[in-house]
């Protein structure tokens, strides 16, 4: 029953266009979310870090479809919403994951501190 339910919930993503859409938006996550979670880590400038990693998402798939353009295959502006939609999404992941990641240092210096005290 769980092959076929998860048989059944890919389905949709089987046609090209589809494929096409969803790989774009993975694009614009990924770059957003690693160059951002890169940033962070090398500047520890929370703003800097995504507005730097959305910049890159959204350059990105600008790029691409320049390179689509040039390539006689037009700039799709659809693919270039949504290399800025993943993108926007990873730069909302990075935010909840340097915050996560704050609040898990925070929570290992409190048991670090009463650790001490004993």
């Amino acid at each position: 029953m769980r092959k076929i339910l998860i048989i059944l919930l890919l389905i949709p993503t089987l046609s090209f266009s589809q494929f096409s859409k969803e790989s774009h938006k993975l694009g614009g996550h990924a770059i957003a979310m690693g160059s951002g979670y890169a940033l962070y880590k090398i500047t520890k400038n929370e703003p800097l870090a995504y507005l730097g990693g959305l910049t890159l998402g959204v350059l990105a798939g600008a790029a691409k479809e320049s390179y689509d353009n040039s390539r006689g295959y037009g700039f799709n502006k659809n693919q270039f919403a949504d290399a800025c939609w993943g993108a926007v999404v990873g730069t909302i992941f990075n935010i909840v994951m340097v915050d996560l990641n704050k609040k898990k240092i925070a929570k290992r210096e409190y048991y670090r501190s009463l650790n001490n005290d004993l």
